[in-house]
């Protein structure tokens, strides 16, 4: 593929947005992945596997199972790191595998005249990015002495940077 500007920004950006998503999870127990906040609210491990559900699921053309409350992916309790680390990878490879497969045309528009996935891919790395700013707060009420506090600014910085992102919405009236 010839034109692939967007496709590689998009990629390097997603790499930044996993890294912000793991971080949250860097030597966390059990306890802490699985610790409930309050009734109707999901623990972190939640929605870490929330935001690597949810892009395998956008970037199948069939997926395989319907999505559920909390996590979009049906996952068994209580949640291990290496499962939610696992469905991350998945997630986040699938919008890997995507761009790999196409150029910067058909991020926007496949061969059939359809939206091509550039703005779900966009919409989930916001996703991403506020999720795992939830999670870093989270993380550091459970553990205060977890000294990283995340990655939000990194992140938020390389998504503001995209020019796919800003180019193609200079022409949306008002913005």
């Amino acid at each position: 593929m010839s034109n692939l500007k967007y496709c590689n920004e998009l990629l390097e950006t997603l790499n930044i947005m996993e890294k912000g998503l793991l971080t949250p999870l860097e030597s966390i127990s059990g306890k802490s992945l699985n610790y409930v906040f309050a009734e109707n609210k999901m623990t972190i491990g939640q929605i870490a596997v929330h935001c690597g559900a949810w892009p395998e699921y956008f970037m199948t053309d069939k997926p395989s199972w319907e999505p559920v409350k909390w996590t979009c992916r049906f996952v068994d309790y209580p949640l291990t790191l290496d499962i939610v680390k696992g469905i991350i990878s998945v997630g986040f490879n699938s919008i890997r595998n995507k761009l790999k497969l196409i150029d910067d045309q058909l991020l926007e528009i496949d061969e059939k005249g359809n939206k091509g996935p550039g703005y779900i891919i966009c919409r989930l790395m916001l996703h991403t990015m506020v999720h795992s700013n939830q999670m870093a707060y989270l993380r550091q009420i459970i553990d205060p002495e977890w000294s990283d506090r995340g990655m939000f600014g990194k992140m938020a910085a390389a998504y503001i940077k995209l020019s796919y992102f800003t180019e193609r919405d200079k022409n949306v009236f008002g913005f």
